[in-house]
């Protein structure tokens, strides 16, 4: 069973690497860097390519959601970073995009996978861990969104993009807890209060992806949200849920050792990767002026 998670968590990452590619083409169209304003933020949530990459991230969120159903965060999450190596394809033929990168990363995430499975436990989440995982993720979002109002450009587009990664991460960390919950106790007022969580999450989520998106490249939204997800919620699964029953010094060095590379490596790509609006020929905005 924990196979076929591992199974459904890669087609929710090639989901979120689609929506990524169309939902940045949607952004750009309708502006170029600064924060979306109402009326830009309008017209792009109207545009066709937006919307098909909301649609995908639906899709890939309703697998993510079933593979935290039947397996722990630990496992689950890192997978995520494959939306990045997916992105990074189209270019490979590439001088700039190291085929090593892609190759380490994918090896490294894997056997990660592969070592967190054999660890890991169906171990009961406490309410009040759910509760400091919340309260921690709400800080640093909290001092990111500061930080990245105070700031313009890339920075601000990596600290917007952080900020949604840390999101998405604890509303992985609440979901699973969430389903736990039901498994156990069904529907009850803690639900609500689980389900609000999210929505409230998700929402704050979205808006910080738009404006990362209009205030840099695409290759640094992904790059954020793939390597800052993954690594908060296997964080919150190990350390808040204890979710890993092995206390090998062996395995632990090995797991922090996949961990290092993958993140690593995952930067590499993300330094070297192409705008998206380029994979599919077209000219990315840069490169028109350059052209001018």
């Amino acid at each position: 069973m924990i196979w076929w998670s591992v199974g459904l968590a890669c087609g929710a990452a090639c989901c979120q690497a689609v929506a990524a590619y169309w939902q940045h083409r949607a952004v750009r169209a309708g502006q170029s860097s600064g924060l979306l304003t109402g009326r830009a933020l309008m017209r792009t949530l109207a545009d066709r390519r937006w919307l098909l990459g909301l649609l995908m991230m639906a899709v890939g969120a309703a697998m993510h959601i079933a593979a935290l159903a039947t397996a722990p965060l630990v496992v689950i999450q890192p997978v995520g970073i494959l939306a990045l190596i997916l992105i990074a394809l189209p270019g490979r033929r590439s001088p700039r995009m190291p085929f090593l990168a892609i190759a380490l990363t994918s090896v490294a995430v894997g056997l990660f996978v592969v070592l967190a499975a054999s660890t890991s436990t169906q171990a009961a989440i406490p309410t009040s861990a759910v509760l400091s995982a919340v309260l921690i993720g709400a800080i640093a979002v909290a001092v990111l969104l500061a930080s990245g109002l105070a700031t313009t450009g890339r920075r601000r587009c990596a600290l917007f993009g952080t900020g949604a990664g840390v999101l998405y991460g604890t509303v992985s960390a609440v979901i699973r807890a969430m389903l736990q919950h039901i498994s156990s106790s069904g529907l009850d007022l803690i639900t609500l209060v689980f389900a609000a969580t999210i929505a409230i999450a998700l929402l704050g989520a979205a808006w910080l992806i738009n404006q990362a998106h209009a205030n840099g490249p695409a290759a640094a939204v992904v790059a954020t949200l793939t390597i800052v997800d993954p690594l908060v919620a296997s964080g919150i699964g190990l350390f808040v849920y204890h979710e890993s029953t092995n206390s090998s010094v062996g395995i632990m060095i090995a797991q922090a050792g996949c961990a290092i590379v993958a993140v690593v490596g995952a930067l590499v790509l993300a330094g070297r990767l192409p705008e998206l609006a380029a994979i599919d020929g077209r000219p990315t905005e840069e490169q028109s002026l350059q052209l001018m």
